[in-house]
């Protein structure tokens, strides 16, 4: 069983300025819909195949809540594991 593909998402305080700082030197591009990053707080950005997710966690001016059920944990990042076979990775894992 392999895995094909890691996405990590990463809690941020300010998705704007971290766009910001995304576009910048590391070149990435915004792929996720402007919708979600202006209703949700959150981005899918790419740079070749380099992938990353990006998701505003902490209330602020305008965010009466937060979308994420983990804003409160203080998670600093989750990964998002993309295996051939799902089923066989959650047996393996169980």
């Amino acid at each position: 069983m392999a895995l094909h593909n890691l996405i990590p998402m990463l809690n941020v305080s300010d998705i704007d300025a971290s766009l910001d700082f995304y576009r910048g030197a590391p070149g990435f591009e915004i792929v996720s819909r402007p919708e979600a990053v202006r209703e949700w707080r959150w981005a899918t950005i790419r740079s070749g195949r380099t992938e990353l997710m990006l998701a505003q966690t902490e209330t602020g001016p305008g965010l009466e809540h937060s979308p994420d059920p983990h804003a409160d944990s203080g998670w600093p990042a989750i990964f998002y594991f993309y295996p051939d076979d799902a089923a066989y990775l959650f047996a393996q894992v169980v």
